[in-house]
């Protein structure tokens, strides 16, 4: 892994590392006994992916999210959560760290996934942690042999007209003014998509806050190429 991420770094000293963990992304409590000896200043940025399922710490089980109370069982996701990726950012070797993948049941009637994402959500808002959702496609062309197959962690319905998550703006809104920023009025929010067989794009969707009557600038990036977008009055790079 080390040596991965100083080929990188020597290849373009510009771009951030990112590091993943393991067991799907979800672990690196390893790094606690042998830490990752980089010199790259600092271009390394953890990452990781959580859902329901995951089974991060005590949580082996998506039904455990309904079993206790939600306070109770979130508070002992938290500690768990802290002790398998949350300590990358602090101490001596401290890096910043993004939840590039998580998701939940758009439809909004699976109990497990309405305490799970609230629970997240309390340690993203409290952390001030960038992330990405899974994912934009309402549905997929083809999957497994099938077509015309519905994606329940969509954000859009299988029609791609509206929202799958009636009240997503609503239950979004904490993690999207973080996001903007105390100078900024609009976010933009990364989802990747894909449909089998063809590359993933990215596609940036803007949301404004009550405050911001001009309409949302029109954004598209493709994963291949660098490309500039405009955030508000502020003109940025992002690199994917």
């Amino acid at each position: 892994m080390s040596e991965g991420a100083k080929t990188i770094h020597k290849a373009n000293p510009q771009v951030l590392v990112v590091v993943s963990g393991l067991n799907y992304d979800t672990e690196f409590h390893f790094l606690k006994r042998k830490h990752l000896k980089l010199n790259i200043g600092k271009k390394l940025v953890y990452e990781t992916h959580l859902y329901s399922w995951s089974g991060v710490g005590i949580l082996n089980l998506k039904e455990t999210w309904t079993m206790q109370p939600l306070n109770k069982i979130c508070a002992n996701s938290l500690e768990a959560l802290d002790n398998q990726v949350g300590f990358l950012r602090s101490g001596s070797d401290a890096a910043p760290l993004i939840f590039s993948e998580f998701g939940f049941d758009e439809s909004g009637s699976n109990e497990e996934d309405n305490n799970f994402l609230t629970c997240l959500q309390t340690y993203l808002v409290g952390n001030d942690l960038d992330w990405g959702l899974w994912a934009f496609q309402g549905s997929y062309y083809l999957r497994d042999d099938k077509a015309q197959v519905d994606e329940n962690f969509g954000l859009m319905d299988s029609s791609w007209t509206h929202l799958r998550y009636p009240n997503f703006n609503e239950k979004f809104q904490l993690l999207i003014r973080k996001i903007q920023g105390s100078t900024f009025h609009t976010s933009h929010v990364l989802l990747p998509t894909q449909n089998e067989g063809q590359e993933y794009k990215d596609i940036f969707i803007c949301f404004k806050t009550m405050q911001e009557s001009k309409p949302c600038p029109k954004v598209w990036s493709n994963c291949r190429f660098n490309s500039l977008f405009l955030h508000s009055s502020f003109l940025k790079r992002s690199v994917f």
